[in-house]
């Protein structure tokens, strides 16, 4: 006697020549599946390869960027005034046939400079235009290792001109405002110290 519910068995499939057929071709359809997949994903490692190629943006473009995130991160809209008192000159134009990967900061720098980098980056005294504390470079990054980072890159510079290191948790502001009394020409550091 039957409770009512039977149980329902499943018919086991023959083993037959179609059932090997079928697995052959899931197979082949398998194999052209994935080579169709690796040539799709290889065309858009391709794409994007192209897409990540380095565009390098123009003063004007950093310098409207630079507004912008300034006036974003500190909430406020400057007036014109006071947008004027950073201008395109004020932006490094970068140079395009220097491969960026490759070639030093300090590379960069000297470039950015012009031939004359010595005389203007490294000079003591630059006969009253320059006021103790005023950096000739600003190197600003996030972190105080990144920080330290570049100011390795720019140890060709660093023998020749003073550099200083500002740093925002790491440093007494005591200790940071005596070596600024003196002439800096290359400072680095933190966005909360600078």
């Amino acid at each position: 006697m039957s409770s009512g519910k039977e149980k329902k068995q499943k018919k086991p499939l023959p083993l037959g020549p179609n059932k090997v057929k079928r697995k052959q071709q899931n197979l082949k359809k398998m194999k052209i599946n994935s080579k169709s997949n690796e040539n799709s994903k290889t065309k858009s490692k391709m794409k994007n390869s192209e897409k990540n190629m380095v565009s390098f943006p123009t003063a004007a473009e950093q310098l409207k960027y630079f507004h912008e995130q300034y006036q974003s991160a500190n909430r406020v809209q400057l007036s014109s005034i006071e947008l004027e008192s950073f201008t395109e000159t004020c932006m490094l134009e970068l140079n395009r046939n220097q491969a960026q990967n490759s070639s030093p900061l300090a590379d960069h720098m000297k470039v950015a400079f012009g031939p004359s980098w010595k005389e203007s980056l490294c000079e003591k005294e630059l006969d009253g235009k320059m006021d103790p504390g005023h950096p000739s470079l600003l190197v600003i990054s996030l972190s105080a290792l990144r920080s330290l980072d570049l100011l390795r890159e720019l140890r060709p510079l660093t023998s020749e001109c003073r550099a200083a290191k500002i740093f925002s948790k790491h440093m007494k502001v005591e200790e940071q405002i005596s070596s600024l009394k003196n002439r800096v020409n290359i400072a680095s550091g933190t966005p909360s110290r600078e």
